[in-house]
């Protein structure tokens, strides 16, 4: 494969359509159950996309698309996270792991 005009060659742009497909194929299936939640979905993805494509070389794109999947699966379930509960439990929690260290001593 050759370089373009651009300098990226073709075998990365074929890298990139593979690894775009794939994450094309798991983001469908997401959406496809609607709701605010699928909103949020679609927008923080297309921010990880964007960071992905504007803060990387070209030819290091193929390797950070491999993982645009596993933030599809992440923002998904952050959706989903009610961060004040899990805020309150960590401080239990912290508090708790204070106490039990007192008693070892």
């Amino acid at each position: 494969f050759s370089k373009g005009s651009n300098g990226i060659s073709l075998l990365v742009l074929s890298n990139c359509v593979q690894e775009l497909a794939k994450a094309g194929q798991v983001l469908t299936r997401k959406l496809q159950k609607g709701g605010e939640q699928a909103a949020a979905l679609l927008a923080g993805t297309e921010q990880a996309l964007t960071a992905i494509l504007s803060k990387t070389p070209p030819d290091e794109w193929p390797g950070a698309l491999k993982s645009l999947d596993t933030i599809i699966f992440t923002l998904e379930y952050m959706a989903k996270e009610d961060f004040q509960l899990a805020k309150e439990r960590f401080k239990f929690e912290i508090r708790q792991s204070g106490q039990r260290r007192r008693m070892l001593w």
